[in-house]
Parts: structure tokens; C-alpha cells; sequence
């Protein structure tokens, strides 16, 4: 019998919800709202919900980039408190 060949394994293009929950240090049920209210892309394949990994990259890094800080010249008597 000739041996088969096997397929090269391909990456990975969805993060399962548990996935996510371990990524982002949350639940699930967190990551469940984060999918209902805060636009985290999701696809449906039957009842499982999967995570685009491109998708959940772009969103991430849209949510966690930083304001610019205004110079302090910008900055009122009220913020140098703060400093």
C-alpha cells in the first residue's frame, strides 16, 4: 500500500471565543459583549462563533493605540495639577 502524503498544515485563520478569553485576560461572557457592543469580528459557522485572527489584530490595535499627549504649553492650570 503506497503511503499517503500529507497535506502541509496551513496557520490558523480563527481564534475560537476561548482563545480570545486567554489572549485578552477576560471571560467569556465578556468577550460575548465585547462581540454585541464593541464590534469585535465575529463568523458564525453553524452555532460555533469564530474570531477572524486578522480581524481581531485590527480591532485590538485600533482600541489600544494611545492619544496623542497635547504639549504642555496646551495644557491649562486645571491638568498641571496632575502633573
Amino acid at each position: 500500500m503506497p503511503a499517503r502524503k500529507r497535506e502541509p498544515r496551513t496557520q490558523p485563520r480563527y481564534y475560537t471565543i476561548q482563545e480570545v478569553c486567554v489572549i485578552l485576560g477576560l471571560g467569556r461572557g465578556k468577550v460575548i459583549d465585547l462581540i454585541r457592543h464593541e464590534r469585535l469580528p465575529v463568523e458564525k459557522f453553524g452555532m460555533a462563533l469564530r474570531i477572524p485572527i486578522e480581524g481581531f489584530e485590527q480591532w485590538l490595535a485600533q482600541r489600544t493605540t494611545a492619544p496623542e499627549k497635547p504639549a504642555k504649553e496646551e495644557l491649562n492650570d486645571d491638568h498641571r495639577i496632575f502633573q
